[in-house]
């Protein structure tokens, strides 16, 4: 087995030595369009569903500071924060087709 020591970025699929694949994905930034319907997102939360507005604050939060470093948001802190949002909205709701609208435009 090899090791090696990358000094740069890597982009797309690569081979490295003692045939193994590394595969790296790469993940865009945060779009404004994410951050505006989180936005609108929180906004109608507070309104019709206050109990949920913590998370719905924490999310918003989340992908606008990610969007200001003009880094792609944490997966993992997003997707828990909009999945516990979720969870507390009621099914069919206007405000649950906006939240999953919003994991469609992070998430694909």
């Amino acid at each position: 087995m090899s090791t090696f020591k990358f000094n740069g970025p890597i982009n797309g699929p690569s081979q490295f030595g003692d045939s193994t694949t590394m595969n790296v994905t790469i993940v865009p930034p945060v779009s404004q369009a994410a951050v505006s319907r989180a936005q609108e997102l929180r906004d109608r939360v507070r309104a019709e569903a206050p109990e949920q507005a913590e998370e719905a604050d924490a999310l918003h939060a989340a992908l606008a500071a990610a969007q200001q470093q003009g880094a792609a948001a944490d997966g993992t802190v997003v997707g828990s924060r909009l999945a516990r949002l979720m969870s507390g909205l009621a099914a069919g709701s206007a405000l649950l087709t906006m939240a999953e609208q919003l994991k469609q435009l992070l998430f694909g």
